[in-house]
């Protein structure tokens, strides 16, 4: 009687905690959806924004009208911070807020010049990513960004972008990925553990890397 009596109250005291862990989660997650967006219309100086919630409180996907591209695309995905019970699924697979920008710009040359039209992939090391399957195509090399690890696969020439101060910025503790793929023009970050002040200072440079190649 006294063990059941136990085992009810604990079940309780889980039901209570789960509940309040339950409702500060979606409230966290839903005001940090409207942070992000609100920073991403605001840097990119979005002239028409088209959101789709992911989940309800999962984060969103969106398209962004942005002079100079031909558009721009957002996908956040937030750590299921309501649900306690995923929680340890969710850490053992490295889930983390994931932020991942993709800019379609309007023509190739708005990037780099037409002789140095050079794809390329800079990695957080550790991190699989499907361009693993791509590895006998690039040449590769180490490099250290803001006391982090990266690997650099390039085909042609090393981007100029990692000889400048760009490279000295506190985002790249938030990247993990960037890319740049010159048959589609597409210009690629994603971010991990994203900070909204990290987000700012990253678009308030974003010109930087248009000439990226060179």
């Amino acid at each position: 009687m006294y063990l059941n009596s136990r085992i009810f109250w604990f079940l309780v005291l889980l039901s209570i905690v789960l509940i309040i862990i339950y409702q500060w989660g979606i409230k966290k997650n839903i005001s940090l959806s409207r942070k992000i967006s609100k920073i991403l219309e605001d840097g990119l100086g979005a002239k028409d924004a088209q959101y789709t919630w992911l989940g309800g409180v999962l984060g969103f996907s969106a398209r962004y009208l942005v002079d100079g591209f031909k558009k721009v695309e957002a996908i956040l995905r937030l750590f299921p911070r309501h649900s306690l019970l995923y929680w340890p699924f969710a850490l053992l697979l490295g889930r983390r807020d994931n932020l991942r920008l993709l800019f379609y710009l309007k023509d190739k040359a708005s990037i780099s010049n037409k002789e140095l039209l050079n794809e390329f992939h800079l990695i957080e090391k550790g991190y699989s990513s499907y361009i693993n399957n791509k590895l006998n195509e690039f040449k590769t090399r180490d490099i250290q960004l803001s006391n982090k690890a990266f690997i650099l696969f390039y085909k042609k020439t090393i981007p100029k972008f990692l000889s400048t101060k760009l490279c000295s910025n506190d985002y790249f503790s938030s990247i993990r990925h960037i890319a740049y793929t010159p048959d589609k023009a597409i210009l690629y970050f994603e971010f991990i553990g994203i900070k909204e002040d990290i987000l700012k200072n990253f678009l308030s440079k974003l010109d930087l890397f248009y000439n990226i190649n060179g």
